[in-house]
């Protein structure tokens, strides 16, 4: 059985005629984070999807006093899990992202919250299912997603691990459909 290659786009760039184009936003909506929940956290927390979980889990200079999290931390995240309305994501820097009881970089945080939570989410979807079928039927699929990007220059694993680009569920499918070896690993 061949192997479908699968590239990531945004939704402004310029994508070859000769590709099959899916657009994930308006195609397949309810792949994205924003739309897929309940998400459940640890201790028995839980937010209202995806896309608020992760950005809730990111710990800025504010909820933080000598280096522990306070309870403003937990006022904010407690509010943003239970908001129906993803968060809107923020360009301001952040500490570390907060996982039951452990610190994680932006890199070892996508591997171990967003990317396993997706994964997890999604495996049952009709939804996804059907995304790789028609990406099955095709040699080279585009993605095309609103923070995609043509990482042409770079394999789906290099993306993963490069905390200066932006990461979304597009290329998490990218490496599901295209069966990247760097997922092997993801707790």
């Amino acid at each position: 059985m061949k192997m479908t290659e699968v590239r990531v786009y945004s939704t402004k760039q310029k994508i070859p005629k000769d590709i099959f184009k899916v657009d994930l936003n308006k195609e397949f909506p309810e792949l994205n984070p924003i739309n897929i929940g309940p998400c459940m956290l640890y201790k028995g927390r839980q937010a209202k999807n995806l896309h608020n979980a992760w950005e809730y889990t990111k710990v800025y200079k504010e909820h933080t006093e000598n280096g522990q999290i306070t309870t403003k931390y937990w006022d904010w995240a407690t509010k943003g899990w239970d908001k129906d309305k993803p968060a809107k994501s923020t360009k301001k820097k952040y500490l570390y992202h907060f996982w039951d009881g452990a610190r994680y970089g932006v890199i070892e945080a996508r591997r171990r919250i967003f990317v396993s939570k997706y994964i997890r989410l999604i495996s049952n979807m009709d939804s996804y299912r059907e995304l790789k079928n028609i990406a099955s039927n095709h040699e080279i699929v585009a993605m095309i997603s609103k923070h995609g990007f043509d990482h042409k220059q770079m394999s789906l694993t290099e993306v993963l691990f490069n905390p200066a680009k932006e990461f979304d569920y597009s290329f998490v499918l990218a490496m599901l459909i295209s069966k990247d070896q760097s997922l092997t690993d993801i707790p």
